[in-house]
């Protein structure tokens, strides 16, 4: 304790105060929804408020005294937007026992020091994906909240956008400190609401059901491990603070397992809130700027005990204030984690070799007329449908020119997929089956623009299980191109000769094995077909 005093610099103390207030005005504001939304009294309200801060307080005070490092522990943001949509459906005690059931799945990866291990395997672009689904309601209920009060809503988001540019750190708490006397001077503040008192904790016994634990249970996991505590640590890392991840996320799953009958749904390190403590501006040295974690922790205790002013402080704000406010909060995450999700294309500067023409762009034409375009033609013709194939396919070899760059290797007709587009499935009347193919069209768009959700889903499995699955979808086309190979007697060993080459890989003079089997088959074509038939007529 003496050296906490020695260690003690108003630098700290308000970069600490500022984190905590940053805190209730923005994740604390998505409680509030969340309780409005299931209808939660004000007593289950003040001591939800009362349980997480109290959590916070301990376990930040306690873990920046044991470490010496400013650790701020909050509660979960992205947990408490979960709830807003999955507490309405569910009762309190199912979803008491669903945080208890999150807790100990957090705290087992804790002390069994997997949370590297299980981070290293899942993709951060469907966590990231994940988490902008859970947030984005949010940020168009910013908006949404214009037709109630638009005055109001607007002086918040134009105060955000100032802020945001002149002093980014305390943007959220100046949209709240404008709000606040927007409300006042316009008299839409119901002071009515308004009492002065401290937080009576209220228990809640705990229920387990496998829809609360399946819904929110792991839900809750997903967003700790990767939407708080990854970037939590990240903050610590790099300011410098070597501090063990495991003991941390352990004793937050503690915390919340105790408090969890009060109402307190998860307890994590904080990542925002915390950058202001870990940085330069809480102290010069490094070692000192643990004080900022300890100041926080009071902040939160005193705000804790007073949770039911705190409670009805914001139930006095107009619900406009309230939606505005937690949409301006998240707009970072919100956008933060859209960018984790997309896909960003790469240009790729081509480079031209005659060895790749020989093996790569020759067979890639030969299969893509034979193999994709002929048979889509083919399909085309079937249906009945009369249109400009060459015109289509000048338009495909463009858009592959205009992409290649960027990976796009070959677009041409399909078969399989433009035969269900065509049939009578898809509209009794031909001329209205064209909206199966735009509705395609806005599928891939969607698809390819999330592109690093795909590709990340596609990296968390195993190699064995993508190659098997590449091989049994290829099976029908194997078999198909078999089948067509070996039909005709007389093109029969040709055909052979072509597959064993192509099968056997061989490389020769930097050239690859696909144009050697085409040389090969159509070589032995040649020698058995030539003048064959002018020979049978004499």
């Amino acid at each position: 304790m003496k050296s906490l005093f020695q260690d003690f610099s108003l630098s700290a103390a308000v970069a600490g105060f500022i984190a905590t207030v940053i805190s209730y005005a923005g994740p604390l504001v998505i409680i509030f929804q969340a309780a409005e939304t299931a209808h939660l009294s004000r007593e289950v309200l003040s001591s939800w408020v009362w349980a997480i801060s109290i959590g916070s307080a301990v376990l930040g005070i306690g873990l920046s005294l044991r470490y010496r490092v400013p650790v701020i522990i909050a509660w979960s943001a992205p947990g408490s937007a979960l709830l807003v949509a999955l507490l309405p459906g569910i009762s309190m005690p199912e979803a008491v026992g669903a945080y208890l059931v999150s807790s100990l799945i957090i705290f087992l990866v804790g002390v069994s020091g997997a949370f590297d291990r299980i981070i290293g395997k899942l993709p951060a672009a469907i966590a990231a994906a994940m988490l902008a689904g859970i947030l984005f309601s949010f940020g168009t209920g910013l908006f949404v909240s214009l037709q109630g009060k638009p005055l109001l809503v607007l002086a918040m988001f134009a105060t955000y956008l100032v802020c945001k540019r002149l002093m980014p750190r305390y943007a959220v708490l100046m949209v709240l400190l404008v709000g606040c006397s927007m409300a006042f001077l316009a008299g839409d503040l119901h002071s009515e609401a308004l009492v002065i008192g401290m937080a009576t904790p209220v228990w809640i016994t705990p229920t387990f059901s496998l829809s609360a634990t399946l819904n929110i249970a792991l839900p809750l996991v997903m967003v700790a491990l990767t939407g708080q505590f990854v970037p939590g640590m990240a903050v610590l890392r790099a300011s410098g603070y070597p501090t063990p991840a495991g003991p941390i996320i352990a004793s937050s799953a503690v915390g919340t397992a105790l408090l969890a009958p009060f109402g307190c749904h998860g307890l994590n390190l904080a990542a925002i809130t915390a950058a202001i403590c870990t940085g330069r501006e809480a102290h010069e040295d490094p070692g000192k700027r643990y004080v900022a974690g300890v100041v926080g922790g009071l902040c939160y205790l005193v705000l804790g005990i007073f949770g039911a002013t705190l409670v009805s402080l914001f139930s006095a704000f107009p619900k406009e204030l309230i939606a505005a406010l937690a949409g301006l909060a998240l707009f970072a995450a919100i956008a933060g984690a859209l960018a984790g999700a997309m896909a960003v294309p790469v240009f790729t500067a081509p480079q031209f070799t005659l060895s790749a023409a020989i093996s790569l762009a020759l067979p890639l034409f030969v299969v893509t007329m034979a193999s994709q375009n002929l048979p889509g033609v083919a399909v085309i013709r079937a249906t009945g449908y009369d249109l400009p194939v060459s015109r289509l396919i000048t338009m495909t070899g463009l858009a592959t020119l205009v992409l290649a760059p960027f990976g796009g290797y070959a677009l041409n007709f399909s078969a399989i997929t433009a035969a269900i587009c065509m049939g009578p499935e898809a509209h009794p009347d031909r001329d209205k089956r064209y909206t199966a193919a735009v509705s395609c069209g806005l599928l891939y768009v969607a698809i390819g623009i999330f592109g690093a959700v795909v590709t990340g889903l596609l990296t968390a499995f195993p190699k064995e299980l993508v190659v098997a699955i590449a091989g049994l979808a290829l099976l029908g086309t194997i078999g198909n191109g078999l089948a067509a190979a070996l039909r005709d007697e007389p093109h029969r060993e040709a055909a052979l000769i072509t597959f064993l080459v192509t099968l056997s890989g061989v490389v020769v003079a930097g050239v690859g094995s696909a144009f050697w089997g085409v040389v090969a088959g159509s070589l032995a074509l040649f020698v058995q077909q030539y003048r064959r038939s002018s020979t049978g007529s004499v």
